[in-house]
């Protein structure tokens, strides 16, 4: 969860959480 050092893999993981976890949870993430 701290890994500042690949910014590509957040953005990554965030789109697997998209797809995973509930818009809800995305969005307040999101914000």
């Amino acid at each position: 969860m701290t890994k500042d050092s690949q910014p590509d893999n957040k953005k990554v993981r965030m789109e697997k959480c998209n797809y995973q976890t509930p818009i809800t949870e995305e969005n307040q993430s999101k914000k």
